[in-house]
């Protein structure tokens, strides 16, 4: 049997990002690493001016700077009408840039710095969880092992496999689906960033520059529409994105080597923390990637997470209601991006936001 303080299940950004801050305070904690086999597409995400302040107050901005692919400046976006808008980060203060990142090998970094509280496992079998301690039974190369803890964390994603074990309700805001891909660097003479956003009758994509020669190209859309079943095959994508100005033009004549479906839904559990029990990251709100915040939320809820375990003036309840709050408020910001358009009301995709219940929202 391990015994420690903290029990953190899940190695992404979140859960590692706590596992570092709790180190700090020297907290003894866990962090349950699932082993995958399966290799995980980079996709280029940017880390937006707004994060640099949040990175910089919990000193881990020349950290996240050190294993950056590099700064970024700004994107474009075509949305609501076919003229070109373009956002540049040089009027954001107090930083200018933003960072792409690429999410794994921000996670390998993470990794390393807390190499000691890492504990592998190949199935997760058992969570008992009482007001009392937590424990968990986790099979790692056919052997079983115990954790018992104080507090436990969900910091698995939409997986959420602490919360389904609770049994807390899931609310899903949306059924936005992403297939993304890599593709040959492409440049077009307008865009001064490598990054563009452009909505379509069917849903929206985004083109964003992940290294020299790569650049990855994700379609969003929804099941009610069909074309979830086409964007499986690249050879439907020119089709799709026929009525586009920009996008259709950063497609490549050769077949990418793999097509990488998966949800990219609003949602949050009806809980948030419990009394002794938090989720944090994606766990506790999958952001749309529009916000482009889904980094910043895996940070910035590691850092209130760990004030909730280690401040006396910041509880788990208090924690709850912070992010309830964050949660209406992304939710107004969102639904208002997506009624911005207003040119293909009648398209099964836009229908949904465009719905009474999704204005209801914003009013």
């Amino acid at each position: 049997m391990i015994k420690t303080d903290v029990i953190i299940i899940g190695s992404g950004i979140s859960g590692l990002t706590l596992s570092l801050l709790l180190e700090r305070k020297q907290i003894p904690h866990i962090v349950l690493h699932r082993v995958q086999k399966q290799k995980v597409m980079a996709l280029g995400e940017t880390l937006p001016p707004s994060a640099m302040a949040l990175l910089e107050e919990l000193e881990l901005l020349s950290f996240f700077q050190e294993n950056a692919l590099r700064k970024t400046y700004g994107y474009h976006a075509v949305w609501g009408s076919k003229a070109l808008q373009t956002t540049n980060f040089f009027t954001s203060n107090p930083f200018k840039y933003g960072l792409k990142i690429d999410k794994q090998g921000i996670q390998t970094a993470l990794k390393a710095k807390v190499a000691s509280h890492i504990l592998p496992f190949d199935l997760l079998d058992t969570i008992n969880h009482t007001k009392s301690k937590v424990t968990v039974t986790i099979t790692h190369k056919k052997e079983k092992q115990h954790i018992e803890g104080n507090y436990i964390v969900d910091a698995t994603g939409r997986n959420r496999v602490l919360l389904q074990s609770l049994q807390i309700p899931i609310k899903q805001y949306d059924e936005l689906l992403a297939f993304s891909c890599h593709l040959p660097k492409k440049k077009h003479k307008h865009m001064i960033h490598e990054v563009v956003t452009e909505s379509f009758a069917g849903g929206w994509g985004i083109v964003s520059g992940l290294d020299k020669e790569t650049q990855v190209m994700t379609l969003y859309t929804t099941k009610n529409t069909g074309l979830h079943k086409q964007l499986t095959a690249y050879s439907h994508w020119k089709t799709i994105l026929s009525g586009t100005k920009y996008l259709r033009k950063y497609l490549a004549k050769e077949v990418p080597n793999t097509i990488h479906g998966g949800k990219a839904d609003s949602s949050a559990p009806q809980q948030i923390a419990g009394e002794n029990w938090i989720a944090i990251g994606d766990a506790a709100i999958a952001f749309d990637p529009l916000s482009s915040h889904g980094i910043t939320n895996a940070i910035y809820t590691a850092h209130r997470a760990c004030e909730a375990f280690t401040s006396p003036s910041y509880s788990l309840q208090e924690y709850h209601q912070d992010m309830q709050a964050i949660l209406t408020t992304y939710l107004d910001t969102k639904n208002t991006l997506y009624l911005r358009e207003q040119r293909w009301p009648e398209n099964e995709f836009w229908e949904t936001y465009h719905s009474n219940d999704a204005i209801a929202l914003i009013l």
